[in-house]
C-alpha cells in the first residue's frame, strides 16, 4: 500500500509522536476504520491506497478516502503486507568482523543508504565468527522473510564443509 506520510497526515514529529508516545499503545488503526469515516468499503479503501486508476473509483471518493486516512492517523500493517506478497522491505547484511574492519562504518553507511533509497531497512547482524549466531541470523532472515541478504565469503553459508539443511 502505497500510502505516503503526506496522504497520512503530519510529519515526521507526528510519527516520531506516534512512536514514542508516553509507553501506551494506541489502538491500530484498521482498514475498516477508515472505510467507516469514510462511507466507503474496505476494497475501497485499499483501491484508492493503491491507487488503482482502472478502478473506477470517483473523485470526491477517493478524497473522502484521502481525509480519513489523514484524520485517523492510518498507517499501512507491513506485517500483513508481508504476509500477502511473502517478503518484507528488509534487507539481511550479516558479517563476522564489523567491529575490527576498517571502513566497516562507511560499508553500513552505504548499503544503508542504498537500502533506504530503494525503499528497504537493512537489518545488521554482527557475528564475531560465532557459527551460532550465524545460523539463527540467517534463519530470522529467512523468518522475517528478508527481501535479500548481504553474506559475506567465509560464513557457515559459503563454506564447503557446512551444508545448508545445518542452518
Amino acid at each position: 500500500m502505497r500510502a505516503s506520510a503526506e496522504s497520512n497526515g503530519g510529519g515526521a514529529d507526528d510519527d516520531a509522536a506516534q512512536v514514542m508516545g508516553d509507553g501506551r499503545h494506541a489502538r491500530h488503526v484498521t482498514l475498516k476504520d477508515v472505510a467507516e469515516l469514510a462511507g466507503v468499503s474496505v476494497s475501497t479503501v485499499s483501491l484508492v491506497m493503491n491507487e488503482k486508476k482502472d478502478a473506477r473509483i470517483a473523485v470526491k471518493t477517493q478524497e473522502r478516502v484521502n481525509r480519513a486516512i489523514r484524520e485517523l492517523h492510518y498507517r499501512p500493517n507491513a506485517l500483513a503486507q508481508n504476509l500477502v506478497t511473502g517478503t518484507s522491505k528488509f534487507i539481511g547484511l550479516l558479517t563476522d568482523s564489523i567491529a575490527t574492519t576498517p571502513f566497516a562504518g562507511q560499508i553500513i553507511h552505504g548499503a544503508q543508504d542504498r537500502a533506504w533509497k530503494q525503499g528497504y531497512v537493512l537489518l545488521i547482524v554482527n557475528t564475531e565468527g560465532n557459527e551460532d549466531i550465524e545460523r539463527q541470523a540467517i534463519r530470522m532472515f529467512l523468518e522475517y522473510k528478508v527481501h535479500g541478504s548481504c553474506i559475506p565469503p567465509g560464513t557457515i553459508t559459503k563454506s564447503p564443509c557446512r551444508s545448508r539443511s545445518r542452518i
